[in-house]
This record gives C-alpha cells, sequence and structure tokens, in this order.
C-alpha cells in the first residue's frame, strides 16, 4: 500500500487501509470529487456520502453512469480539433516510457489492440469455462471445436 492509504494517513500496511486515496495529490482529489458529482450526485445515486454514511445500506454495492456527449464542431473546426487530437497522442507515444515498460499508452489501446488480434482468431478460454461450456453442451446447446 502506497503512504497515504489509511483515512489519509501514511500507512504501509494494508490492514490499517480503510479507503485507498485518490492519485495525483490535490489535483488528484480534486479531480476524484468532480468524478464523484457528476457520475453518482447528479445522476440522483451518490455513493461516495452513502458509503460514510453509518447506514449499512450505504455500503452496498452500487453501480452509476453518465454518458457526456459533446459536439467539438460547438467549439471550433472538428477537422482541427480532429488534429489536435492525433498530434497529441502521437506526442503521447513519443515520450520515454518507465522503466521495463513496453511504451507508453493511451486508455483503450492495448484494448484495442487485443480486440483486432481477437478479431483474426480465436478467443483464449480458460480450461474451467470450457469444461463449463462443454457441460453446456450435454444440455443440447452447440460447442464449437477448439480451434
Amino acid at each position: 500500500m502506497p503512504e497515504g492509504a489509511a483515512d489519509g494517513a501514511p500507512t504501509t500496511d494494508p490492514a490499517e487501509a480503510v479507503m485507498p486515496l485518490p492519485l495525483g495529490g490535490a489535483k488528484g482529489s480534486g479531480m476524484s470529487l468532480a468524478f464523484e458529482l457528476i457520475t453518482s450526485v447528479l445522476v440522483g445515486a451518490p455513493i461516495f456520502s452513502a458509503f460514510h454514511s453509518g447506514d449499512p445500506q450505504g455500503r452496498k454495492h452500487r453501480q452509476n453512469a453518465l454518458i457526456v456527449a459533446i459536439d467539438p464542431a460547438a467549439f471550433g473546426d472538428p477537422d482541427a480539433f480532429v488534429a489536435s487530437v492525433d498530434t497529441t497522442l502521437d506526442t503521447l507515444k513519443r515520450l520515454p516510457p518507465a522503466a521495463a515498460a513496453d511504451g507508453v499508452h493511451y486508455p483503450g489501446e492495448r484494448s484495442a489492440a487485443t480486440a483486432a488480434v481477437r478479431a483474426g482468431s480465436a478467443i483464449a478460454v480458460a480450461p474451467k469455462v470450457w469444461q463449463q461450456l462443454t457441460a453446456a453442451a450435454e444440455a443440447g446447446i452447440t460447442v464449437p471445436g477448439v480451434l
């Protein structure tokens, strides 16, 4: 556990860690609060305050979602925006990677690469899952052969 993960007090003992602190210090904390406000409070299902309310029901799992659609054309030339995004990602990709890292990646990049590989070939299935699928075949569900 990183220091600072036990109710705001520094610790390296996972037994003391009650709630992880947001990454990024004060800015990360501010961003965390902003995300909490727009993804839970705004949609009418507050998580943070319910969790800390003392009500056992507040500790039950909750799942919230908020989709924000932004039209870049409302702010300027959409083609210039796309070009600027491309330039930003190109710059990000040219940054030096951390030690032992295979490069600098932006969110979704690895998943997209995995999806591209899987689209052209088979998807690896764990042996236990394959056994469950095979058992389902006995119930009349067709299971494909091993690829």
